[in-house]
């Protein structure tokens, strides 16, 4: 099947708590083993490990919980989002930021 053989986990201590609104992403690729986690424009934590082979395209996107819902509900509002098929350029991943930011009344 078309999927990662490997899971691997970039987490951040920082908490953000309700109700600042944040500007998160996340970016991942199979191909150079590794994952970025971004609040606010800044890198808080890359985990760069083997994630193993194959691709993301035939798995579930849970936003807002996991297990189609079953669990670990998100209780909170999601301004913007942007799904990209492939890992962009930091300079394309900074203009999406930005547009957030902006929609969201310039947090940061």
């Amino acid at each position: 099947s078309s999927r990662g053989t490997v899971q691997s986990i970039a987490t951040s201590s920082s908490t953000f708590s309700s109700p600042i609104p944040v500007v998160i992403s996340g970016l991942c690729s199979i191909s150079t083993d590794a994952i970025t986690l971004r609040a606010n424009g800044v890198t808080k934590q890359t985990a760069v490990t083997d994630l193993g082979t194959g691709n993301y395209s035939v798995l579930p996107l849970n936003i807002g919980a996991r297990n189609g819902g079953a669990s670990l509900p998100f209780n909170g509002a999601i301004q913007s989002l942007a799904v990209i098929g492939n890992l962009l350029p930091d300079g394309e991943v900074q203009i999406l930021e930005t547009s957030a930011n902006a929609a969201m009344g310039k947090v940061y």
